[in-house]
C-alpha cells in the first residue's frame, strides 16, 4: 500500500525542541499536529531553533501514530 504524500501545506510551529530534535507545526484550517523531526530542517540548512507561530511549508503522509513531515520549507521571516 503507497502512503500518499500531501501538498505543499502552509503551517505554523507550534513548538520545537532543538535540544530533543523534533517538534509539532499545525494546519490553520485544522488542529492536527504534524511531526517535525531534526533531520527535515537539517535537510535544508537550517540549524537554529524555530519559535512558536513561525511560518513554514510542509509535506506530509500519514502514519499510524499522525502526520509527519517528508519536507519542509522556510519561508525568509
Amino acid at each position: 500500500m503507497k502512503t500518499a504524500i500531501s501538498e505543499w501545506t502552509p503551517c505554523r510551529m507550534k513548538f520545537y525542541k532543538a535540544v530533543k530534535g523534533f517538534g509539532f507545526a499545525y494546519r490553520d484550517n485544522s488542529h492536527q499536529d504534524i511531526f517535525i523531526h531534526a533531520s527535515m530542517l537539517q535537510k535544508v540548512g537550517f540549524t537554529g531553533n524555530l519559535k512558536p507561530e513561525t511560518q513554514i511549508d510542509v509535506r506530509y503522509i500519514e502514519t499510524p501514530k499522525g502526520l509527519n513531515a517528508i519536507d519542509i520549507r522556510i519561508p525568509p521571516q
